[in-house]
């Protein structure tokens, strides 16, 4: 039997069969039923639980803290569960029942809202007791017809529709013909309209700051037939007891473009609801994706100050605006430098995390309290982003823990450490980290590096106006210089870097190409003084960059832009992927001390045609080689593996 028969079937046979007993017992009784049903819905839907508690932290999260905001979402679920209880009272409340519990603010309003006698629509948002409204508007005279969407529950839908017509209450259904619905607004009779939750085809307006998808149907009718909008809301002061708000008749301003009539006015009217829903926080439905159909999301970059990974954010998110672009989605990006109280405490939270839940740890904030600085806290307990970024292990605990919070999507570049792979959303990891088989998990060759056309482009023209060139060194073709240093086991030798240095010097002036050479962060003094020598007052030298003396942040990609051939030392795998992904001829040279994995990425590179890996004696007859024959350059397919798997993941 499929899940929704099952639900239909109960809650029929609940509705029809209990609704009778507790109907029977004392209304007071009853509401403190409904308290006791809403907080045990509390503590078993974790997931409606978590996106209510997401939605209220974006809207009232600035002016409560965390403690609090879970008080009114237990404020919300006992509410919600006497609404529920509502629904099988329907058939005993009656006006006797009204006049004693229910009071009316503004009903001098509904004079007002009759008086152009071409029909009122009684608009809202989902909260409070839809069903009490309805009731009362029947048994206080109005001409009122209750306007419903015909639900997929069959049995459950028919019994309610039952109840409803049992209070007097004229029911049409929304999929009934539409001259139906406007036949009763022309003879001057209210209906009662919703105007949030506008599903992928609603109207896109501010709600609390952020654009969320609204319903328009009541703003077209009131723009096209010159009906009269009222809100209204409903707030349960205790228990039985109600009060339902008439706001004044809503002034619809019209510019004569319909479309930008119904997103203005749209807009107005939410903006009166905000008011309410701020007032009366545990009347709002809160578990519904507010935003789901915004076209606003915002991104938040986790970063653990390191270069190379600060670098491959920023090429994921590259990536990630493009797809949203595509989407037509706006992207707010913040950035967040973590830092720990101690190395001690980066150890500690991970530990710590780890025993975290899916959806347990909301408001929690116990780890970030312990082991990260007061101001990084703060930031990461404010933030409210749809999607957290991090690259590098030390940021997965955080990572998990900040997503979590908000109900956002989570993506992880490198091993998240000591974590399962399932607790994000996606993985990007490097193939020498072994990553598992698993769907969210992308393997890619290498690093991210954001290198590409438009980043060449501009960093050859900051290198071009740099004055930077030497006078008289200009070539039509280079080949490109990147010195390394020392990593971990691995130290570039003096020596081999000066074999190389002079067998560019022969190839460069045999084949009249300019040389561009710069060293890095982690080259020694000793060979930094060895390039410098060799090269300070060579002819065929158009551009040397000591980078311990003065370094440019547009040098590596202006060298790689301007290149033909790009020559690289076998230390930097990131420098490495920087080259192939310029989309240019890329030898690296081997020298002592590689690690196993180190050399192994090497040689997957190499057995892809990504790269030409050769002992530094061959480098000369290699550039020979690819000069003579100008082999086909090949191309890595890491940014498209990760453009697929971003379809899916947002």
């Amino acid at each position: 039997m499929k899940k929704n028969s099952i639900v239909d079937y109960s809650g029929y046979f609940l509705l029809k069969y209990l609704g009778p007993l507790i109907r029977c017992l004392p209304v007071k009784a009853v509401y403190f039923l409904g308290r006791r049903l809403g907080e045990a819905i509390y503590l078993l839907d974790f997931k409606h639980r978590a996106i209510a508690y997401s939605n209220m932290k974006r809207v009232l999260g600035s002016a409560q803290p965390a403690w609090r905001l879970k008080k009114t979402l237990k404020g919300f679920y006992r509410s919600f569960g006497q609404s529920i209880m509502d629904l099988f009272l329907i058939p005993s409340i009656n006006e006797k029942y009204i006049n004693k519990y229910i009071s009316i603010d503004g009903r001098q309003n509904l004079d007002e809202a009759f008086k152009k006698g071409k029909g009122v629509i009684f608009c809202g948002v989902h909260e409070g007791s839809w069903e009490i409204y309805n009731i009362v508007c029947a048994n206080l005279g109005l001409p009122f017809v209750l306007f419903v969407r015909q639900q997929s529950l069959k049995r459950m839908d028919a019994l309610l529709n039952s109840y409803r017509r049992h209070n007097q209450s004229k029911v049409i259904q929304r999929e009934a013909s539409m001259r139906q619905l406007v036949e009763v607004l022309e003879s001057n009779e209210s209906i009662g309209m919703t105007v949030d939750q506008g599903g992928a085809k609603g109207e896109r307006v501010k709600f609390f700051g952020k654009n969320a998808s609204m319903a328009t149907g009541a703003i077209r009718l009131a723009i096209k037939r010159d009906v009269t909008l009222v809100p209204a809301f409903y707030h349960r002061l205790k228990g039985q007891y109600a009060k339902i708000i008439i706001d004044k008749p809503f002034k619809i301003e019209k510019t004569g473009n319909i479309e930008e009539d119904v997103r203005l006015n749209l807009e107005r009217l939410i903006q009166i609801f905000e008011g309410y829903i701020k007032k009366y926080p545990t009347e709002f439905y809160w578990p519904y994706r507010i935003w789901k159909y915004s076209d606003e999301r915002s991104v938040l970059v986790l970063s653990d100050g390191k270069a190379g990974h600060i670098r491959q954010s920023d090429a994921l998110l590259k990536l990630i605006k493009e797809h949203y672009a595509q989407a037509g989605i706006k992207a707010d990006v913040q950035y967040i430098d973590v830092k720990f109280k101690n190395k001690f405490s980066k150890f500690l939270l991970q530990l710590s995390a780890c025993f975290s839940g899916r959806y347990s740890c909301q408001g929690c904030f116990w780890c970030l309290r312990r082991f990260i600085e007061p101001n990084v806290l703060g930031a990461l307990t404010k933030a409210n982003p749809d999607l957290v970024v991090s690259c590098g292990s030390s940021l997965a605990a955080i990572n998990f823990l900040v997503s979590r919070e908000s109900l956002a999507k989570s993506i992880v570049i490198m091993k998240p450490s000591v974590f399962s792979v399932r607790r994000f959303d996606l993985v990007i990891m490097p193939r020498h980290d072994a990553p598992p088989r698993r769907k969210n998990v992308v393997m890619i060759d290498g690093v991210l590096t954001g290198v590409n056309k438009d980043y060449l482009k501009e960093k050859m023209r900051l290198l071009d106006d740099s004055g930077l060139y030497r006078k008289g060194a200009s070539f039509n073709n280079y080949i490109g210089l990147f010195i390394g240093g020392k990593s971990k086991k691995f130290g570039l030798s003096k020596d081999t870097a000066l074999a190389v240095i002079r067998q560019l010097k022969d190839v460069c002036s045999s084949a009249d190409f300019g040389l561009l050479a710069t060293t890095s962060r982690r080259t020694t003094d000793e060979v930094a003084r060895a390039v410098k020598d060799e090269l300070h007052d060579e002819k065929c030298c158009s551009l040397l960059v000591i980078y311990n003396e003065k370094n440019y942040p547009f040098i590596s990609g202006g060298i790689l832009a301007k290149s033909d051939i790009v020559v690289v030392s076998a230390d930097s795998i990131s420098m490495v992927c920087e080259a192939i992904d310029s989309l240019k001829h890329v030898i690296v040279f081997k020298d002592a001390g590689l690690s196993g994995r180190h050399k192994a990425l090497l040689n997957n590179f190499a057995r892809k045609g990504l790269i030409h890996l050769i002992e530094p004696v061959r480098l000369k007859a290699e550039i020979e080689e690819i000069i003579i024959q100008k082999p086909v350059i090949k191309t890595s397919s890491k940014e498209s593996l990760i453009r697929e798997a971003l379809k899916k993941v947002l």
